[in-house]
């Protein structure tokens, strides 16, 4: 039996550990299924190899600067880097990963929400939807996105949060894409907010390297292990796996809207 098609909305293959065998992973990912895999950008350092990336099939592109990774921010330069990559990437069909992370104290919360701030506009600007990253920070975060008086597009990735706070993104919005956690037996409170979620605001994702899957913890991840994610997702939400990848498929194509699906 064929396996289902599968997509992967967030992978750091530009990271400097999983660069050197990315050939390898995107082959082991397409012979699992593969079809489409957004790469995922933490620093303007990794930009170019997205970019070099992109020129794969069934690959594309996401550029910001992550919230941890703010030693190179300019403000008065980098988000006007980002403009000039996305304008002439065509296949950089998001930005991120952005967003706000206080889990280690907000001493930075300033620099982070006026960085995270600066890239959300260039996406708005571009017309393109963002890939947040969200740790600790919910309420400074829905302040920032609550700014846009027009609204804003994208997905949270790696969602762990409960019900209610599924609610809240979704009213604004916004897509969820559930990882690697959401395979532990004791993922409660991720799997109520995968069955609640409507069927065209779900996403699933590796987060390569980080957050195998379950049985896996402790090894780092990759593409192929998405179908890991989908088929727990699919159980979660009493799915059959064949549409539950379907219905990714489809919110894949429509949020990043892939220049040619499948190359």
């Amino acid at each position: 039996m064929e396996p289902p098609h599968l997509y992967d909305c967030h992978a750091h293959l530009a990271d400097e550990r999983v660069f050197p065998s990315v050939e390898r992973e995107l082959a082991r990912f397409r012979a699992a299924g593969g079809q489409g895999v957004l790469v995922a950008a933490a620093d303007q350092a990794q930009w170019g190899r997205v970019i070099q990336l992109t020129a794969q099939p069934g690959v594309w592109g996401a550029l910001g600067v992550h919230p941890l990774f703010l030693g190179g921010w300019i403000p008065a330069a980098t988000p006007g880097h980002l403009h000039q990559a996305l304008a002439a990437t065509p296949r950089v069909r998001a930005v991120g990963e952005i967003g706000l992370d206080f889990q280690h104290g907000r001493e930075q919360a300033q620099a982070q929400a006026a960085a995270f701030a600066a890239q959300l506009s260039v996406a708005v600007a571009h017309g393109l939807p963002a890939v947040f990253h969200n740790r600790k920070s919910w309420a400074e975060f829905f302040a920032v996105v609550d700014s846009f008086p027009k609204g804003v597009s994208g997905v949270c990735h790696n969602f762990v949060g409960s019900r209610e706070l599924a609610r809240e993104v979704l009213d604004r919005g916004l897509t969820l894409s559930f990882g690697g956690p959401l395979t532990y037996p004791n993922a409660r409170r991720a799997r109520e907010a995968a069955e609640y979620a409507p069927e065209d605001r779900i996403l699933v994702e590796t987060d390569t390297p980080e957050l195998p899957p379950w049985p896996c913890r402790g090894t780092p991840s990759t593409p192929a292990d998405v179908a890991r994610v989908l088929a727990v997702l699919a159980e979660v939400r009493q799915t059959p796996l064949a549409a539950m990848a379907q219905r990714v498929a489809a919110n894949f194509r429509r949020l990043f809207s892939p220049v040619v699906v499948g190359g």
